[in-house]
């Protein structure tokens, strides 16, 4: 286990033992070194990176974005964020268009 790494096994919100209720293989760790939490999956010995809490504090968000990343849900997850994509890049052409009508506007 790399120094950096130091494991949580308690904290003020029970994280730990919340996530580990999801994945019997889930370990929290701060990560001194990139100053963050870390979830990782240890399995057989062997300690593997899953993913980073995306908050400065371990709380009811991590548990709940423990969930909505894990595997089963990959599918859902996946057309969410093509779905936000295509909402951006409609927005981005409605406002191109906008603009664009705009100098039209102005010239004539």
């Amino acid at each position: 286990m790399k120094s950096y790494l130091i494991p949580i096994k308690n904290d003020l919100y029970d994280i730990s033992h919340r996530l580990m209720e999801i994945d019997s293989c889930y370990r929290v760790f701060y990560n001194a070194k990139k100053d963050r939490y870390e979830i990782h999956r240890e399995k057989y010995g062997k300690t593997e990176f899953s993913f980073v809490v995306p908050y400065e504090n371990l709380d009811a968000r991590t548990v709940d974005y423990a969930l909505q990343t894990r595997t089963e849900n990959i599918d859902k997850l996946t057309a969410e964020i093509e779905a936000h994509n295509r909402y951006i890049e409609k927005s981005a052409s409605n406002t191109y268009k906008e603009k664009i009508t705009k100098i039209m506007e102005v010239k004539n």
